[in-house]
């Protein structure tokens, strides 16, 4: 039990944090985006993984389609105002998938010339 509340209260205090760094000046960056930063760092900088983040991030992972019915029931409700706007949605998710899928080839590919150097 107790490596299950060192890795939540890891993760949420990752969180807080992230969300609090937004309210004071980083208010162009979103605070759980803060808080993965910080945890990447926090990581990073350690010899080990601290016990139990392991288990309960598998578990969110998991159960991670949960956390979008609130975003598919909302797409239901405002079927009207996203056919009214889908050409702004268009604009923002087409490209913005295009420049994920180059970022995430270049890293691959970066990765496995490092993998094939060692």
């Amino acid at each position: 039990m107790i490596p299950v509340l060192n890795g939540l209260i890891l993760l949420f205090a990752a969180l807080w944090i992230g969300n609090s760094l937004q309210d004071i000046w980083l208010h162009a960056i979103p605070g759980p985006v803060l808080g993965m930063i910080l945890m990447l760092g926090f990581l990073a900088a350690r010899d080990r993984e601290p016990e139990g983040l392991s288990g309960v991030a598998q578990w969110f992972i998991k159960y991670l389609s949960l956390f979008f019915i609130p975003a598919a029931v909302g797409i239901w409700f405002l079927e009207s105002e996203i056919a009214r706007q889908w050409p702004a949605i268009l604009v923002a998710t087409v490209p913005a998938t295009i420049v994920t899928q180059l970022l995430v080839a270049l890293l691959l590919q970066a990765l496995l010339r490092r993998g094939e150097k060692s």
